[in-house]
This record gives C-alpha cells, sequence and structure tokens, in this order.
C-alpha cells in the first residue's frame, strides 16, 4: 500500500501493490494483490497444505508439497503469477 506522508491509513487514496491485502470498507479480507492490477480473491482460508517446521525435517516432502505449489502457480495466467 503506498501510504502518503503521516498516516495513510487516514488518507482517501490507496494505491495497492503486489502482496497487500485488500479488506473491504466493513474490515472483511477480499484477497490479495498479485500484480498492481489485479486481486486475487480468497473465498476461504483453508490451507491446501502446510510444512511443519521441526526437528524431525522430512526434505523429500517439502520438496514434493514446493513442487507441487509451484505447478499450480504455472498454471494461473501470466499476470496472476
Amino acid at each position: 500500500m503506498d501510504k502518503p506522508f503521516a498516516g495513510g491509513i487516514f488518507s482517501s487514496s490507496f494505491n495497492p501493490a503486489k502482496g497487500d491485502l485488500v479488506l473491504s470498507q466493513k474490515g472483511e479480507l477480499l484477497g490479495m494483490m498479485a500484480n498492481n492490477t489485479y486481486c486475487f480473491v480468497i473465498s476461504d482460508l483453508e490451507s491446501e497444505s502446510s510444512i511443519a517446521f521441526r526437528k524431525d525435517l522430512n526434505r523429500t516432502i517439502i520438496a514434493k508439497t514446493l513442487k507441487a505449489h509451484n505447478a499450480t502457480i504455472q498454471r494461473k495466467a501470466f499476470d496472476l503469477r
């Protein structure tokens, strides 16, 4: 979010950028900016998968998880990657 001097949160203008969360005026999570133009709408917050970082780290499972996520991202339209 591009914040003007002295409190961008209270300003009436926002310039969302890649990675910014998009909220409704009521504070509900709508999505995340994929770039400066497109917003990825989040309809639910269920995780497709997760990686638990602990002492018995299984690198093979983590590699498979990351490859699956990368494949999902590569199937998206170029502007949404």
